[in-house]
């Protein structure tokens, strides 16, 4: 995982998928899904009536960015069920603020997120 390039190691019941934005990819994630940032702000609502994310918008956004293209969408919806929809949306959530506020933002969260736990 290339820190510098904004990959990320997402787990998805026993298969692990690197993702990593780039132009195009991010640029066809946004023609098919929206606003990379307004799915940011989906995910990561506390308000339930606006933190309706669906299970398939979770697998588009696994299923364009992984690098080595190996899960066909079908597999990556079928991995995402299996893994859970709190822990997907979880790591869905890392992902996108990997690419909208970049890689210190997203340590900040991990580091809180820690804190919290202990």
């Amino acid at each position: 995982m290339n820190k510098f390039r904004n990959e990320k190691l997402v787990k998805l019941g026993d298969a692990e998928i690197l993702l990593r934005p780039s132009f195009k990819k991010i640029a066809q994630t946004e023609f098919k899904l929206g606003s990379i940032a307004g799915i940011a702000i989906q995910v990561s609502s506390d308000d339930k009536a606006k933190s309706q994310f669906p299970i398939s918008m979770m697998a588009e956004i696994f299923f364009i960015n992984q690098v080595e293209e190996k899960y066909s969408l079908d597999q990556i919806f079928d991995l995402v069920l299996e893994e859970g929809y709190q822990s997907c949306r979880a790591q869905v959530l890392e992902f996108l603020v990997l690419i909208t506020a970049g890689r210190k933002v997203n340590e900040q969260l991990q580091q809180e997120q820690q804190e919290k736990k202990v």
